[in-house]
């Protein structure tokens, strides 16, 4: 899969009425290795989707977005998988 050679300002302008489904990544098929370190979890996610601001879960199709000034994707995405390998613990 990973990401596509696109813009990050493209990948934000995703419109969620009019994207293709079949071409998001679900959120349920990305694996992360729990003992990784953050960085390297990181990387696997961005390698596993195909637009780290838009994504699938199961029926929903889900669009990621940040307030200015606020923490950047990779932080954000980094917090998630933090909060993620928690929950299964």
């Amino acid at each position: 899969m990973g990401m596509q050679a696109e813009t990050p300002v493209r990948m934000q302008d995703v419109d969620v009425r009019t994207v293709n489904r079949e071409e998001l990544t679900d959120m349920q098929d990305i694996i992360i290795e729990e003992t990784a370190a953050p960085e390297e979890k990181l990387r696997s996610y961005l390698d596993q989707v195909r637009n780290p601001y838009v994504l699938k879960a199961g029926e929903y199709v889900l669009k990621l977005s940040f307030a200015e000034g606020g923490k950047c994707l990779e932080d954000r995405i980094a917090d998630y998988i933090q909060d993620q390998a928690k929950i299964r613990i």
